[in-house]
């Protein structure tokens, strides 16, 4: 069998972006980040403790990756009954003030990526909905349409260009809700489905032709409940192993991760799972407990994962997730 060097020769790449898929020990040096990086394996997956932000919030959109993280809008925390207009993002080693939101909002969702995000839904001041969709071009953000209602604490998930949001509660109309809206970049559009069950404070990835939502309440039932999304209809998934709500997810519909959340916002759960596209599986706990408030508060992949969200405890600790099996691996002198 080849080995690495054989194939490749002995010269590192320099590569403007980390490779895709990685072979166990690949060096390369990412110019964007200017770091030099090795694709490792991890036998078991694991939490860091990284740098806080600078303005701990919790309810947030959320959306991005590991090393290209964004926290937009939000609860300010320890919790006063004001709201977040600002804009944070993390680059794999610290966090910088970015810019804000035209419309001050938590229990909104956000999706896409730190060039090109999505933040949507919401609510302006307690029980007050927002229809409004800002998109961010990673230093501004513009008006990208309206939802077809007003609701907040909904399941979001999906890049700015295939975004799928669920349930949530409504405004004027109150909820839970189990309606559907898609958004294809321009404007967002009703679906006639509907989820099985009302539920607000879910987790969800994928996108609007291929989605899973798992998780969430009305709060007087905590689920443990799953679905898949084709694009037109809903069918039923797997058991998660703790009934979980206003919790931290990422990843992907075959590759996913739950972590924290609890049916006590003044609590917060320690323990995570894992889904590979069939079952549900206990994983690595967190060190410290995170219950997001409501919505967002994570990025990334199953590989490279962040949270960063939480409301009354914790709020300021950031904590990186490592999956297993290969990960990229930053090269440090020591």
């Amino acid at each position: 069998m080849a080995t690495y060097y054989e194939i490749n020769g002995q010269k590192v790449q320099n590569l403007a972006s980390d490779p895709s898929p990685l072979a166990e020990g690949q060096v390369w040096y990412n110019t964007t980040s200017d770091t030099a990086k090795v694709a490792g394996y991890n036998a078991a997956s694991s939490w860091a403790t990284a740098p806080g932000m600078n303005e701990p919030r919790a309810a947030t959109a959320s959306f991005g990756t590991q090393t290209s993280g964004v926290a937009a809008t939000g609860l300010i925390t320890p919790v006063t009954g004001s709201y977040r207009s600002t804009t944070e993002k993390y680059n794999g080693t610290s966090w910088a003030n970015s810019t804000t939101v035209p419309t001050p909002r938590a229990y909104s969702n956000g999706g896409g990526t730190e060039t090109a995000g999505i933040v949507y839904g919401g609510d302006s001041s307690p029980g007050a909905g927002i229809s409004s969709t800002e998109l961010y071009s990673g230093s501004a953000y513009t008006a990208g349409g309206t939802l077809p209602n007003s609701y907040y604490l909904a399941v979001g998930t999906g890049p700015s260009t295939a975004t799928i949001t669920v349930g949530g509660n409504g405004y004027p109309t109150a909820g839970p809700l189990r309606t559907v809206s898609t958004y294809n970049g321009t404007s967002w559009a009703a679906n006639p489905a509907t989820y099985p069950t009302t539920i607000i404070g879910g987790g969800g990835v994928g996108d609007s032709s291929n989605a899973y939502v798992f998780g969430g309440s009305p709060r007087a039932s905590i689920g443990t409940t799953s679905n898949t999304w084709n694009g037109s209809s809903f069918a039923g998934g797997p058991t998660m192993n703790v009934a979980r709500d206003n919790f931290l997810s990422f990843g992907t519909v075959t590759d996913a991760v739950a972590a924290g959340g609890g049916n006590n916002p003044s609590g917060g759960l320690t323990t995570s799972e894992t889904y590979n596209g069939t079952a549900w599986s206990t994983g690595t706990a967190m060190p410290v407990g995170k219950n997001t408030g409501g919505t967002g508060g994570a990025s990334g992949t199953a590989s490279a994962g962040l949270a960063f969200s939480a409301v009354y405890i914790n709020p300021a600790i950031t904590l990186e997730y490592t999956g297993a099996g290969i990960s990229v691996k930053t090269i440090t002198a020591s």
